[in-house]
């Protein structure tokens, strides 16, 4: 039988494990809070003066704050999808051939002649390991607050996959397919969490996408946030004319990087030649 004095050790037990939830859910809000106003700053602290102290310092506190917060409470590594023992379940086991069949159809189809934007071997294992960063941070990180602060998990995937999208600005196309294609990356992910195996199929979907839309003009840069180049261009249509051209001495140094809003034409003065190619006025 249970006694008046057990009923309120109960009732006060209940409420503390409330108190604590909500406090929990609230310290993540304020960490998605914080982190999106760091990042931002960081990235787009550009657009206004360049890089300057204050760009810096969001940079350097957006990475104190997210290692701050696992050394202060150390995850379980294992729960947030860093496994290795689930990747030979159905679930996981059919992405992986999945992407494995894909990959090989769309090598076939470039050896035979099927106009397939192709990319060096470099830049394929860039594009790889760029995919299982950001999924170790958009779902391995943020995705376990947004799961803390809303306590549904498909709720959290759209908000995490609405702020995956946002984050591409200022291209509207890699915008919504950073958006859709991360609520796909997040729905899977619930089915069987594994950061790696999400992180490959990113990775491998980037390298047949991201050449393709660029080549078709769809997408105009893979690039987020202001080119840092910016005021240079802002000078540079302020002083000349729209029909000039700029000339500049560079190998990697495009039209892409000014961003849509430079309506100049530009001309590289060295394509591997030992002479300048001739710039009109």
């Amino acid at each position: 039988m249970e006694t008046g004095q057990d009923s309120t050790v109960v009732r006060a037990q209940q409420k503390g494990l409330r108190n604590g939830s909500n406090a929990a859910r609230l310290s993540a809000g304020l960490q998605i809070l914080v982190l999106v106003g760091l990042f931002f700053g960081g990235v787009w602290g550009t657009y206004f003066d360049g890089i300057n102290g204050w760009v810096l310092a969001a940079r350097f506190l957006f990475v104190f704050v997210i290692l701050g917060s696992l050394v202060a409470r150390w995850p379980d590594w294992r729960a947030r999808g860093f496994r290795l023992d689930n990747v030979s379940t159905p679930w996981n086991r059919a992405i992986l051939t999945a992407l494995a069949g894909f990959s090989m159809v769309l090598v076939v189809a470039s050896v035979v002649g099927y106009p397939i934007v192709t990319i060096s071997p470099w830049s394929a294992l860039k594009y790889l390991l760029s995919g299982l960063g950001q999924q170790a941070l958009v779902l391995g990180y943020f995705f376990a607050l947004w799961e803390t602060a809303l306590k549904r998990s498909k709720l959290a995937a759209l908000a995490n996959s609405i702020l995956f999208g946002v984050i591409h600005v200022p291209d509207t196309a890699l915008m919504i397919l950073a958006g859709f294609g991360g609520l796909v990356l997040h729905l899977l992910f619930l089915r069987g969490r594994n950061i790696y195996v999400i992180g490959l199929m990113h990775g491998v979907c980037s390298i047949f996408l991201l050449p393709t839309l660029l080549s078709q003009d769809v997408m105009k840069t893979p690039k987020i946030g202001p080119s840092e180049l910016l005021p240079f261009s802002r000078r540079i249509q302020n002083e000349s004319g729209p029909d000039a051209r700029v000339a500049i001495c560079s190998q990697f140094v495009a039209g892409d990087v000014f961003r849509d809003s430079f309506n100049r034409r530009v001309a590289r003065l060295f394509r591997r030649v030992n002479r300048p190619i001739p710039v009109a006025s």
